[in-house]
């Protein structure tokens, strides 16, 4: 009888297995946590790329009108897309940032001020302004110093 009890085995118990299949499944469940909140940091990073070659198009427009009224639609709310030379850069940009969003960014500009602002998936929102300002959480477009726009806290 103890001759029985001391032969080795020839595979795992069920026990084991089950151990071992409970174990897999919580470091799954962990990555795809993991993953979905890299996914949501990575759609936000985009946002805020977008948002930086916005930049790059106000100081063309700049350049060109020495203000920065044209950026912004006529309703003063949105980029403009029908901009005579920036249209298909600020077009593909809005329209990257409603797809990751699904709200398209705000856009304030009078004279030699602007202030662009759109919503992130994880943070709260990113805007950068005509004054060089940029960042994110806490800060939306403001209005400061009569006509003048800029970013600020709320």
């Amino acid at each position: 009888m103890l001759k029985n009890y001391l032969k080795k085995s020839n595979g795992f118990t069920l026990v084991e297995l089950l151990v071992v299949i409970a174990i897999i499944g919580l470091l799954i469940s962990m990555s795809i946590i993991a993953v979905q909140r890299y996914q949501k940091k990575a759609v936000d990073t985009r946002v805020e790329a977008n948002l930086s070659q916005i930049r790059n198009i106000a100081a063309m427009i700049y350049t060109d009108d020495s203000n920065y009224n044209s950026l912004c639609d006529s309703d003063n709310d949105t980029l403009n897309e029908s901009h005579p030379r920036y249209s298909l850069g600020l077009e593909a940009i809005e329209s990257d940032i409603y797809n990751f969003t699904g709200q398209y960014p705000i856009c304030h500009a009078v004279g030699p001020d602007y202030c662009v602002q759109a919503l992130l998936v994880v943070g709260d929102s990113f805007c950068l302004d005509g004054n060089g300002y940029i960042g994110e959480n806490e800060t939306h477009c403001g209005e400061s110093d009569g006509e003048n726009r800029k970013c600020s806290a709320p």
